[in-house]
């Protein structure tokens, strides 16, 4: 019990130094340090420990070490998860071929919204509006706040997507979704488009009620 609790114990604490590494952009200390963790302890992973790697596979564009990590989420039952799950679906996306990814998105038995999320993401930063929008009506769980906001952005790369942008903020208001400061950093930047003085109020002030006021 005495080790078990040791190893547990060095566990999380190799974990949030990982997590530390991957959010400041250290990712090749982060992939160092995931081999080590791997290579050291005597028991399986924590789940949380993949998502961290594979960010950083995906920053650095290592295919290789990416895919290799993803035998080692099957060899712990760990694909199921949902967050391990986004996490190789976003790898994949960024460091093979969007094909791909979409392929292990099929074959993901169990797909909650942060899953769904990864696969429209993918998509709408490649620029295929028509797949992203295709893979949001067709989801079977309830779209999150995350969903609209990769299709906003999205739209906001087009040359006519500002209207459309906003059109779907409208639709995730109906929802009852409450915009984030992503949501509004990007609306501002689509009523810029269309000089709506209206809507940049209404942002405005939907941003300083909810303190997170942009710089405008």
């Amino acid at each position: 019990m005495g080790s078990y609790s040791s190893n547990y114990l060095r566990l999380l604490s190799y974990t949030k130094l990982l997590a530390s590494h991957v959010n400041g952009g250290r990712h090749q200390k982060a992939l160092s340090l995931f081999h080590h963790i791997h290579s050291s302890l005597s028991f399986a992973l924590d789940p949380f420990v993949f998502p961290l790697a594979l960010k950083s596979c995906a920053s650095l564009h290592c295919p290789y070490l990416g895919t290799s990590i993803h035998a080692l989420t099957y060899k712990w039952s760990f694909v199921s998860n949902p967050f391990v799950a986004s996490a190789l679906v976003d790898m994949y996306g960024k460091c093979i071929s969007i094909s791909s990814a979409r392929r292990l998105f099929d074959e993901i038995p169990q797909r909650n919204a942060v899953v769904w999320n990864a696969m429209i993401s993918l998509y709408a930063h490649s620029s295929d509006m028509s797949a992203a929008m295709d893979l949001f009506e067709v989801m079977d769980v309830l779209p999150s706040v995350s969903s609209f906001n990769s299709i906003i952005a999205g739209f906001l790369e087009m040359d006519d997507g500002f209207y459309k942008a906003i059109g779907f903020y409208r639709r995730m208001l109906k929802l009852g979704l409450a915009p984030n400061l992503i949501t509004v950093l990007a609306l501002l930047r689509a009523c810029l488009g269309v000089s709506s003085l209206n809507l940049i109020k209404e942002i405005h002030g939907y941003a300083v009620r909810n303190e997170f006021e942009p710089s405008m």
